[in-house]
């Protein structure tokens, strides 16, 4: 047994409890994350003139900051409009919920019970 191990069944227990608080987290993170993604692409998807003349507006900016800044400044300029539409900003936030529910639901995953469990789990 090492130093880090849980020294009782009582201490495994706890740790348990703690690591399913720690799943619910990570379900909740992800619903949030595609809940408001899908909401906020829904919501501003839906007046597709506005976007037209916003993205004539934003190709005659990024080529000016082409001209003026160079090639750095036009990916700065075209990125800062990429993220500025519905679509990407959606996909960025159900990303960023996946990623953190992941690790959530690894870091979460339940302690084995007993030291043949363990040896059993390593064996894998």
């Amino acid at each position: 047994m090492s130093a880090t191990a849980p020294k009782s069944s009582e201490d495994v227990a706890s740790l348990n409890r703690e690591k399913a608080q720690l799943r619910r987290a990570a379900i909740v993170i992800l619903l949030i994350g595609l809940i408001s993604g899908g909401l906020l692409y829904w919501l501003r998807t839906e007046n597709s003139n506005l976007d037209q003349i916003r993205e004539s507006q934003a190709h005659a900016e990024s080529r000016q900051m082409q001209l003026l800044y160079g090639r750095s400044g036009g990916l700065t300029s075209d990125l800062s409009n990429l993220f500025s539409r519905p679509g990407p900003q959606a996909l960025l936030i159900i990303g960023i919920s996946v990623a953190l529910a992941g690790a959530c639901f690894y870091l979460g995953q339940p302690i084995p019970e007993t030291e043949d469990d363990a040896a059993d789990e390593v064996a894998k």
